[in-house]
């Protein structure tokens, strides 16, 4: 199945979407391919935003580290939500699966590209966050066949420990911004 069409489908909330892809180990480079274009689509919406108010030093870089910082903070989140999930909550998953799902979760993130129109982009990119925030609670239950309350305490547990490793690990690559 094509990736843009299975964005489509996460965008819109489908819950068979992220049964599908929890359940199709193929989807995981398809994932990956929407973690990298919703990075790819942010990073040109912010550069586009710099040229614009004249500060376009170290746009390339910044959208090579943004990639980088993406494709971390997804596995990591990934990795965290998967340990307390079946770690507390007795959940029957794998770290794949919630992978795969969480990445599709992304998808209205595309629309950050639109950061760059005066008012109107960032709150697009705020809805589009938020809408993407709900997407991952979607595929968290899907992943993990747990209660809502349950995945909100998963995601809740997940926050702090998921923002100090993205820390560590992203810290060297602010020197190439």
């Amino acid at each position: 199945m094509a990736v843009a069409d299975r964005m489509m489908r996460a965008a819109q909330g489908q819950v068979a979407l992220f049964e599908e892809v929890e359940h199709d180990p193929s989807a995981t480079t398809q994932a990956l391919t929407v973690v990298v274009v919703v990075a790819v689509a942010s990073g040109i919406g912010q550069a586009l935003s710099q040229i614009l108010t004249g500060h376009a030093s170290g746009v390339v870089g910044g959208l090579i580290v943004g990639i980088l910082q993406a494709v971390i903070g997804w596995a990591v989140f990934a990795g965290v939500t998967y340990f307390i999930g079946t770690k507390l909550f007795n959940a029957d998953a794998t770290w794949e699966e919630v992978l795969r799902t969480l990445g599709f979760s992304e998808a209205p993130n595309v629309l950050q590209i639109l950061v760059f129109i005066p008012i109107l982009g960032w709150l697009v990119a705020i809805a589009a966050g938020f809408w993407s925030l709900y997407l991952a609670f979607i595929a968290i239950r899907s992943a993990l066949d747990i209660s809502s309350g349950q995945t909100i305490g998963t995601i809740l547990l997940a926050i702090i420990p998921t923002a100090i490793v993205i820390g560590i690990l992203s810290a060297p690559l602010a020197l190439f911004r």
